[in-house]
């Protein structure tokens, strides 16, 4: 089986499960065909793709030929690209971002819509339920081929959703998603009543070495976070915590990986507390580098909360991450994390926003080897059992190779 697999860029250094999903769908003998929304020139990639995964890079040229091809399409299918239009021009306007995420859809299906039409693909699938199912929804109606796409975080929260959700979900073959929250969302957005919701999990390729032999008798506790510096991962109230625990005399080392637009912002509370000694911020790491941080680190913090446009956290990768570890985690209350996080069985629960929830939940940790050593345990347990990649891709591979029949 062959399928067009459309993305916003690719390869992404803060996407690794991408790469590790289209591995395990080229496990099972799909032939995997990557389409970018973005045209980035070489020189611009930060990364090249994993031996063995096909991209069909854009180029500017393709920008500059897009009115005519575009014009050409519409003499092709007037009726279908009439109805097109009144539905792009027709919807409230809920954002710049929405919309040209939206465009940049229409382009890539529109300048790739001949390769589609005569290279044999069976489906078409959009990574996320914005621009990327965009692309495939309307690649899927000008091919006449089925189109899927997966519907996981702020693609289907931030602003209520895409725009177009609701008519993707009407017409695709199925939609993937990541958690047991997520799905009923989605049954509840659309009133067909046979939709098609695929719930498979990401996955990690496989299981560090066990590591519960790291230095508890050291007087610093090593905390480590990583995420987006954005609202909704919350690490102001991580800082706001810090603060507490510096109050009570606790010796801590806390570092967020990541990289974002509220880094000035934190780094300037960071200043504030007086936490320059003991809370860091190196940016973003190469994911071995990650790797190496939670192996020195005891405990994991994951701090979302639903920002002010709606957008949350489904599972965090980086959650499994860590439990694949056998760190103890501390993790927000919030739909998707409670999927993985059984409160006191795989980790310790908290409400963000009452950041002396978080100082509290580390002193107990700090002070506790064996209830740590517990949830590591079974926190790495529920991984080996629900998070591994091959396992997981299976299930979305199943679904798409269920197309041919339908």
């Amino acid at each position: 089986m062959k399928i067009a697999y459309f993305v916003y860029r690719y390869p992404t250094l803060s996407q690794t499960f991408i790469q590790r999903e289209v591995s395990g769908l080229m496990s099972q003998g799909i032939q995997v065909e990557i389409y970018p929304l973005f045209c980035l020139p070489k020189f611009m990639r930060k990364s090249t793709p994993p031996h063995g995964h096909l991209v069909h890079y854009g180029n500017v040229l393709d920008l500059v030929l897009f009115p005519f091809k575009f014009f050409k399409e519409w003499l092709r299918q007037p009726a279908l690209f009439s109805y097109g239009m009144r539905l792009f021009f027709g919807r409230k306007f809920v954002g710049v971002d929405a919309w040209f995420h939206s465009l940049l859809g229409l382009v890539c299906a529109i300048n790739h819509v001949d390769q589609l039409r005569t290279g044999g693909y069976l489906l078409a699938h959009g990574a996320w339920a914005t621009g990327p199912a965009t692309a495939a929804a309307i690649m899927g109606s000008l091919s006449k081929i089925p189109f899927s796409f997966g519907g996981h975080a702020y693609d289907i929260y931030r602003f209520g959703g895409d725009p177009f959700l609701k008519d993707k979900l009407s017409s695709c073959a199925f939609v993937h998603t990541t958690t047991e929250s997520n799905e009923r969302y989605l049954k509840k957005m659309t009133a067909r009543n046979d939709l098609k919701v695929v719930l498979a999990r990401r996955g990690l390729p496989k299981l560090p070495d066990a590591n519960n032999h790291r230095n508890r008798q050291s007087e610093v506790i090593r905390l480590v976070s990583v995420g987006r510096l954005v609202q909704k991962k919350g690490q102001v109230y991580q800082l706001e915590a810090c603060k507490i625990l510096k109050e009570r005399s606790i010796s801590f080392d806390l570092v967020i990986i990541g990289e974002g637009p509220l880094r000035s912002s934190l780094e300037a509370l960071r200043e504030k507390y007086q936490l320059e000694d003991s809370v860091h911020f190196p940016g973003a790491m190469k994911p071995e580098e990650v790797q190496s941080t939670y192996a020195k680190s005891h405990i994991f913090i994951h701090s979302g909360v639903v920002d002010q446009q709606g957008d949350r956290d489904g599972i965090p990768n980086v959650i499994p991450e860590a439990l694949s570890h056998q760190l103890a985690v501390i993790g927000s209350m919030t739909d998707g994390v409670l999927e993985v996080i059984e409160h006191e069985i795989t980790g310790l629960t908290v409400d963000p926003t009452q950041p002396i929830q978080i100082a509290e939940a580390v002193d107990r940790l700090a002070n506790d080897k064996e209830l740590c050593d517990l949830l590591g345990a079974n926190g790495r347990a529920w991984v080996e059992k629900n998070f591994m990649a091959d396992k997981n891709t299976q299930i979305l591979g199943q679904a798409m190779l269920e197309t041919r029949s339908v």
